[in-house]
């Protein structure tokens, strides 16, 4: 964010090398940042994931700093053919409506259905026709639901070693070149997840990067905000580095899935996404927020039924 927003006003850690000679902190981060990549900002930067000071910051302040940044060069798109990897329970219409826009992009090398306990009709007749597709692969999977389990269950029968995207069911494609944008940053070695702007049916934010709360937890940057009216400092006009993303749409290279072994099958319901962040930034990788890929998420449509149920949501508050 800070390579294309002035949202510190000023106020950062730099080294004093980069001070010499000029007038404001403000001008050393914009003369540093002139001329160089994506890619050699986040080299040089260091994102700390939990907040250090809490600042009231009046709206005359904050309208004044936000400014323009030097254009960045965006990376060149991603080449390796992506890994879909989608769980679905009863959910025909909106798996058939999401398979067909995703199959359709020619990034999409290969997509693997996980099946868990699927009972209703039109929902098992669209997993079959799906199937009867080359690139399509039905696992069925009934048991107790665990959404890691069931991701990493499909990862083990992907056939592909390029990216893998984690995708819900009940998103609906909005910008048609979202998957390229989100595969670009995977160009740049840091890059771990990246994740797209989530949008609630009435257009309000759902998600647009994660945070970690300084007591504990973890939550949504904007959510329920409308925009742009509602933005702030630019967060949501801004591709840049977070805590963590979604796993409703995550990105990730299937090497680095692998390395930190996966989602975490502890976490049945919620929260493997950002423990899976957490993990990937140990290894030195970057977290990215891509404001260019937006997507429509009727968020936990897919979990609604299961809510219900005593056991699922007394595991979803053990997550937490």
């Amino acid at each position: 964010l800070l390579a294309e927003r002035d949202y510190l006003f000023s106020r950062a850690a730099l080294r004093p090398g980069l001070l010499h000679g000029q007038d404001s902190p403000r001008q050393a981060i914009l003369d540093w940042c002139a001329g160089r990549s994506l890619s050699e900002i986040r080299a040089g930067w260091r994102h700390i994931a939990l907040p250090l000071v809490d600042a009231a910051i009046s709206d005359a302040e904050q309208a004044a700093a936000i400014g323009a940044m030097p254009t960045l060069r965006p990376p060149a798109s991603s080449s390796q053919p992506v890994s879909v990897i989608l769980c679905t329970r009863d959910k025909g219409h909106l798996t058939r409506q999401l398979c067909r826009r995703l199959l359709a992009d020619p990034a999409v090398g290969e997509m693997v259905i996980v099946s868990n306990g699927t009972a209703n009709p039109y929902a098992l007749q669209t997993l079959a026709d799906l199937a009867a597709g080359p690139r399509v692969t039905v696992l069925r999977r009934d048991e107790p639901f665990n959404f890691s389990r069931l991701c990493n269950a499909g990862v083990r029968e992907a056939r592909l070693m390029g990216p893998l995207l984690f995708i819900n069911d009940d998103i609906t494609p909005v910008s048609d070149d979202w998957l390229q944008a989100l595969s670009s940053h995977l160009q740049a070695a840091e890059t771990g997840a990246v994740g797209p702007l989530l949008l609630y049916p009435d257009e309000r934010v759902q998600h647009a990067g994660m945070y970690l709360r300084r007591l504990g937890g973890a939550g949504h940057l904007l959510r329920f905000a409308r925009l742009p009216q509602d933005d702030y400092l630019g967060l949501a006009a801004s591709t840049r580095e977070v805590a963590a993303v979604t796993g409703a749409a995550l990105l990730v290279r299937r090497v680095d899935f692998e390395a930190v072994g996966g989602f975490d099958e502890a976490l049945a319901i919620s929260l493997q996404d950002v423990d899976l962040c957490l993990k990937l930034r140990r290894l030195g990788r970057r977290n990215i927020f891509e404001l260019r890929a937006v997507r429509l998420h009727m968020e936990s449509a897919s979990l609604k039924g299961m809510l219900a149920a005593p056991a699922v949501a007394r595991r979803r508050h053990e997550d937490h």
